[in-house]
């Protein structure tokens, strides 16, 4: 057989060609040259069929045709796997620095972009958290849990973010590449600090610093824990020794707690859906930078007269961007939970001498905190009596504490749940308890006078298993200046035993009309720890022979709070009396007391030792803290335990 009739014979070959589709395995095709003139029922294997020159040219120039076209496209799919593999080569992250610097670059989305066609500080702060989350996985310590080691796994711990700094030189824009460099470090005995540095992965110029700091909390008991040695043991490999934050500013002093009357827009009814939450099973920190923005766009008008007509701060979203922020999360957030957002220009008293504040840096604070619910807050008005004012010609704290009380049995009687024997449920008078108060803590920052008119907010919550709180804040009705505010701690006592009693699921039913779902009071425990006990030897100021009358009794038959509130009063300094104003109070009821007692009140300087050397009759110009007790005369039985605190009448 000659060389043109061996190649001339009709034969299959198997080819591996490029075929693009969803997996990376090529498909093989069969490639089959046969005379066109012949049938292929007619070819038999090993045959020689009749060719002319002409035919093999054509078949032989075909076949080279087709070689080169399928080298062709192979080249080019070559070519086209480099450039993928060069793609996925700068989006994947890699460890520098020993595996303790992490860096990733990510790619700016369409679907990332806010108002101004850049990238917003949501999405850059996404993106952050992301990256953290990979070095973790890179560095191989990441267990079941979003950022978790095992060890953290196993006791059921989780990292959450306390504090958030961010600086902002510049946005980045759709389709720019961002080269994110973080690492972590400890901050001080319990918490991490994690640091990025976000650069333009073309120029290399800084866009964006920021730092955060992390506390371990306990997934069942939602309470901060401790940073253990098991769990530090695990993180050595990827902590850095540092010191100095890459985030040195001013912006990280003590942050202020807006209210009602200090800010200037408040929008209510801030509403977490599922979407915003996290895997930690509460609201991500990135949608509370969403809500302070929306707050600057939506003006809700529930301020008081005095502050209405303060301008909302939208002109500072279309003429400033957003270039420093700091964020603390006090408490963690869920579903079914109303906020309000509220927000005030820190530096107003500057813009108010510029006539163009569009050119002008603005500093904003902000404040998310939980809105009081449609429903459980009792609101009433009370207009000051001539025989409620005291020495002073001010309302006295007993007369503020009557009204206090009298708005809460108000609250009770119209909340539309049956009431009997002043705030007793039904199935408590059927076993037989009341609500007698434990605890008492009143903060004064003015007394109202004669005929001013005062406006009062109450609500309930529970407290722990067994108690329940109430709370109000009085104040000004004209100016919406905040008064007093207070908080009262009861508990369930039986009117024939006298003991306390539990909060049964029957009572609880009963109150879930008017209980609102608060466990942050609104006034700190600063003033109440540790109240210390007198004795004769430790009180400076002892009255006897206090003995309660008829008049002195209520409607549970035990002496009335305010009566103890007026014999701790008797048994302060006259000095201190006439110089000083009561500014804070914190009273702990120990056990009752009825007719036939004879009683002790005891007082003495909380802060001798802080005082300079000077008579105890000349105490102006100084705060003053005062300890108090009420016992029985005869016996060791401790009625109450309290502390005051003492201001200048001048201050």
């Amino acid at each position: 057989m000659t060389m043109v009739e061996h190649l001339s014979v009709s034969r299959s070959f198997t080819m591996l060609l490029p075929y693009y589709s969803t997996s990376s395995a090529m498909k093989r095709r069969t490639i089959r040259c046969v005379d066109s003139s012949t049938s292929t029922s007619e070819i038999k294997p090993n045959s020689i069929p009749a060719a002319t020159p002409l035919q093999l040219n054509l078949s032989a120039a075909e076949s080279s045709k087709k070689i080169k076209a399928v080298e062709e496209r192979l080249e080019r799919f070559n070519w086209k796997s480099k450039q993928l593999d060069k793609i996925v080569e700068i989006f994947s992250g890699r460890l520098l620095e020993c595996g303790l610097v992490f860096e990733q670059n990510f790619l700016i989305r369409s679907s990332e972009l806010g108002a101004d066609s850049k990238a917003s500080i949501g999405a850059l702060t996404n993106i952050l958290q992301e990256s953290a989350l990979n070095h973790v996985k890179g560095a191989g310590i990441l267990a079941e849990g979003f950022g978790s080691t095992p060890e953290m796994s196993r006791r059921n711990l989780i990292w959450v973010v306390y504090r958030m700094q961010i600086v902002v030189d510049s946005y980045p824009s759709w389709g720019d590449v961002i080269q994110v460099n973080t690492w972590t470090c400890a901050s001080g005995r319990n918490g991490m600090r994690r640091e990025w540095i976000v650069r333009d992965y073309k120029t290399g110029k800084t866009l964006l610093r920021a730092a955060c700091v992390y506390v371990m909390m306990n997934k069942t008991t939602r309470k901060i824990s401790k940073f253990i040695k098991e769990i530090r043991e695990e993180t050595k490999n990827i902590f850095m020794e540092i010191t100095e934050p890459i985030i040195n500013h001013e912006d990280a002093k003590k942050l202020r707690a807006l209210d009602v009357d200090t800010a200037d827009n408040v929008q209510a009814g801030l509403l977490p859906k599922w979407s915003d939450l996290d895997v930690n099973q509460h609201v991500k920190h990135v949608k509370y930078i969403e809500w302070i923005l929306e707050e600057m766009l939506i003006s809700v008008t529930v301020l008081p007269l005095a502050v209405q007509n303060k301008s909302a701060p939208r002109w500072i979203l279309e003429t400033h961007e957003l270039s420093i922020m700091t964020l603390e999360f006090q408490k963690e957030c869920g579903m079914n939970t109303s906020l309000q957002s509220l927000s005030a220009v820190a530096n107003r008293d500057d813009h108010r001498h510029h006539n163009n504040k569009h050119n002008d840096e603005v500093e904003l604070e902000h404040t998310i905190r939980r809105k009081v619910a449609a429903g459980f807050v009792f609101q009433q008005n009370f207009s000051i009596r001539l025989s409620e004012l005291g020495h002073d010609a001010k309302a006295s704290i007993g007369a503020l504490i009557h009204i206090l009380q009298d708005s809460a049995l108000n609250h009770c009687k119209s909340s539309g749940i049956r009431m009997e024997n002043f705030c007793s449920t039904p199935e408590m008078s059927r076993r037989n308890l009341m609500w007698v108060v434990y605890r008492m803590q009143i903060a004064v920052a003015s007394y109202p006078s004669w005929a001013d008119d005062i406006q009062i907010d109450t609500w309930m919550c529970a407290s722990g298993k067994n108690g329940m709180i109430r709370e109000w804040i009085v104040r000004d009705y004209k100016t919406g200046e905040t008064l007093l505010r207070a908080v009262c701690v009861y508990v369930m006592m039986n009117k024939k035993t006298r003991k306390l009693s539990k909060f049964i699921e029957e009572i609880r039913e009963e109150m879930q009309g008017i209980l609102m779902d608060i466990t942050d009071p609104i006034i700190g425990d600063e003033y109440g720890k540790n109240l210390r006990e007198l004795d004769a030897d430790t009180a400076d100021i002892v009255r006897t022979g206090l003995v309660p009358t008829w008049s002195d009794l209520d409607f549970n038959q035990h002496v009335n709070h305010v009566k103890y509130i007026n014999w701790i009063l008797e048994s302060a300094p006259d000095s201190i009396l006439e110089t000083h104003k009561l500014s804070a109070m914190t009273l702990e009821f120990w056990k009752e007391c009825g007719m036939n007692s004879c009683l002790q009140s005891l007082s003495a300087l909380a802060t001798k030792d802080e005082l300079p050397h000077r008579s105890t009759q000349n105490y102006k110009g100084v705060e003053l803290e005062l300890d108090h007790t009420i016992r029985l005369e005869n016996q060791p039985q401790i009625l109450l335990k309290g502390r005051t605190i003492w201001l200048p009448k001048t201050f």
